[in-house]
């Protein structure tokens, strides 16, 4: 593994592909960029993700899946299990990227991209608690891990290393679903030009969200999901 942990930068996603450009032959190695502030991270669509404190803020080389639709899904649910397994920390899942709490509130997101033959996954979790938390214009929370117990860059490696270990593992919809906060429960579902709504009832084997709207239905592949 290949690790650079920066100081400060804009976008670990970003200071990739860079480094990518720079040196092609890179693709080719387990390449994990971590830094202690982030100034511009990416968020889903023209959504930008805030680093606190703390956080781990990552992107990393992964090895392509089929389908590749089910890549961020993938991250999210291993990202789950090695919470649970190595803090007892319940980890959830909102489809189709983002982190939770058992509360619903957001502590984490997951952005995959496709360079060449690899996946570049772009990670931000809050580790810890932060008033701040509380001051951002929209609900946000942290981790109960403790801060002098971790170093964000050093657990970003073991991270790393389980996603390598576990990532080509078949893709399991109904696992995935077993993390899932809002199964069972009313959503809509938003892109550019269309809404869905419906009772979320699980995703399908390509990452699809599968809506019980009164007995027909529908699944959605790509948009921002919101409980009703």
């Amino acid at each position: 593994m290949l690790h650079i942990n920066l100081e400060t930068c804009v976008s670990t996603q970003s200071y990739l592909k860079e480094k990518l450009q720079s040196d092609p032959s890179l693709i080719n190695q387990d390449l994990l960029i971590t830094t202690e502030v982030q100034e511009g991270g990416v968020g889903r669509g023209p959504n930008k993700w805030t680093h606190f404190e703390g956080a781990i803020s990552m992107s990393c080389l992964l090895p392509t899946i089929t389908p590749l639709t089910t890549a961020p899904l993938q991250v999210g649910l291993i990202l789950s299990k090695f919470f649970r397994s190595h803090f007892n920390e319940e980890v959830y899942l909102k489809w189709p990227n983002d982190l939770m709490t058992k509360e619903g509130i957001k502590v984490g997101g997951i952005i995959c991209q496709l360079e060449q033959n690899k996946i570049i996954a772009g990670i931000g979790i809050n580790l810890f608690k932060d008033e701040a938390h509380h001051t951002m214009p929209f609900i946000c929370d942290g981790l109960n891990l403790k801060k002098e117990d971790i170093t964000s860059n050093k657990l970003a490696a073991k991270i790393y290393g389980y996603l390598i270990q576990h990532f080509q593992t078949p893709f399991s919809s109904t696992e995935w679903s077993s993390f899932c906060y809002h199964l069972n429960k009313n959503v809509k579902i938003t892109d550019e030009f269309v809404t869905e709504s419906g009772i979320f009832t699980g995703i399908s084997p390509i990452g699809e969200a599968i809506l019980n709207q009164d007995g027909v239905t529908k699944k959605v592949l790509t948009g921002s999901l919101f409980l009703i």
